[in-house]
């Protein structure tokens, strides 16, 4: 769906130079690296003794280290409110303005473009004053247009009923402004087009309950299979992808009838739905690290509900020590295709995105295997070509 912008060679010629160089494709380490770049593209990748190094080029001599190219993220929030700072996010939700919580979304994906990740797949988020999809994507535009530095990003838009999943991120108590949530296909249609007039990327919704909120079961049903098969039908519509989030299995077929391009999370499976997602092609994924005793630990330290850490407990036993359990097992079958994410950003924005991809090794995928998936599996996931 998506196509990285044709960018001009022109420019300062630069070499670069390592000790060793992971490609991100799953091939083998390459020892004594050489990369030569133009300007912002990179032209030529080999390793010393077999590449020419132009004459009056920079050299970038980066002694033993280990280079590689930028890691992707395809699923978190960078405008989730921020309790490093205001410690609850209850709380947060009623002190911090749509504007401030901008500037947070940028300083949150640029903590992560400082880790080395140059691609998010932000997958949107809402408040107390609305959607936030204007929002972030006026943060992308502004990084595109070279205002301010950050990675490349590509920005969901909340397309949802009400009472859904997503729309329970805000308290149940609380007033909704503005057209947040619509039910019925058609009136699903005019929030993803609302949504895609913002200059969104991709669709969000979601077929079915959560592990996040509060008083809510993760197994309840969130739309009917013609508002989900609306929302993506808009999606493609408009040459963008439709990503769905989907607990269980119900879910997940609901989002493969509809074509949806993504499946997000699939914390409950079965071999039938797996055997379909495999077949279809469609991508997952898996957010294993949001579902861990450190993330739960995390949750409860700014301030989680009792109801929804019990809630992650219970999904936790499921998928502890992969690949050894039987649902870590069918799941762990199936990531020959999956994408990769990390923990949501409003919970530790700082190393996240790293500690998933070093739970993805230690949970049995092989290291080339797990560097694929925030790579270049995480770029097919995304839509890129």
């Amino acid at each position: 769906m998506f196509e990285f912008k044709p960018v001009e060679a022109k420019g300062v010629t630069r070499v670069i130079k390592g000790g060793m160089l992971i490609d991100g494709n799953g091939g083998k380490p390459l020892k004594d690296p050489v990369i030569i770049v133009e300007g912002r593209r990179i032209k030529e990748v080999g390793s010393k003794g077999k590449i020419k190094i132009p004459a009056k080029a920079e050299i970038i001599d980066c002694g033993k280290s280990t280079l590689l190219p930028g890691l992707m993220d395809v699923h978190l929030h960078t405008m989730m409110f921020n309790c490093l700072t205001f410690h609850n996010y209850r709380v947060a939700q009623w002190e911090i303005t749509p504007e401030l919580q901008q500037m947070y979304g940028l300083f949150h994906a640029q903590l992560c473009f400082d880790m080395g990740f140059t691609t998010l797949r932000d997958l949107g988020l809402n408040s107390g004053r609305g959607l936030l999809t204007a929002h972030l994507c006026a943060i992308r535009d502004s990084i595109e247009a070279g205002v301010i530095e950050g990675p490349r990003m590509l920005i969901g838009g909340f397309t949802t009923i009400t009472g859904s999943h997503l729309d329970l991120i805000q308290p149940r108590a609380a007033q909704r402004y503005g057209f947040q949530t619509a039910d019925g296909p058609w009136e699903l249609r005019k929030l993803a087009r609302t949504n895609l007039l913002a200059g969104c990327d991709i669709v969000k919704t979601c077929a079915t309950g959560g592990g996040g909120t509060d008083k809510e079961e993760p197994d309840i049903r969130n739309m009917t299979q013609e508002e989900i098969n609306a929302i993506v039908d808009e999606a493609h519509a408009f040459h963008k992808t439709a990503a769905v989030h989907c607990f269980t299995p119900n879910g997940q077929r609901m989002a493969l009838e509809a074509g949806a391009d993504t499946i997000e999370h699939m914390v409950f499976h079965d071999d039938e739905t797996i055997d379909m997602i495999a077949e279809s092609g469609t991508w997952m994924t898996p957010t294993l690290l949001h579902r861990t005793d450190q993330a739960i630990g995390t949750r409860k330290d700014q301030g989680t509900s009792q109801f929804v850490l019990n809630k992650m407990k219970a999904s936790a036993v499921l998928l502890r020590d992969l690949p050894e359990n039987a649902q870590g097992r069918r799941q762990y079958r199936a990531r020959h295709r999956h994408g990769f994410r990390s923990r949501d950003g409003h919970q530790r924005p700082r190393d996240g995105n790293l500690r998933q991809s070093r739970h993805d090794a230690d949970g049995g995928d092989h290291e080339r295997d797990a560097q694929r998936c925030s790579r270049d599996q995480a770029r097919q996931a995304a839509g890129y070509r």
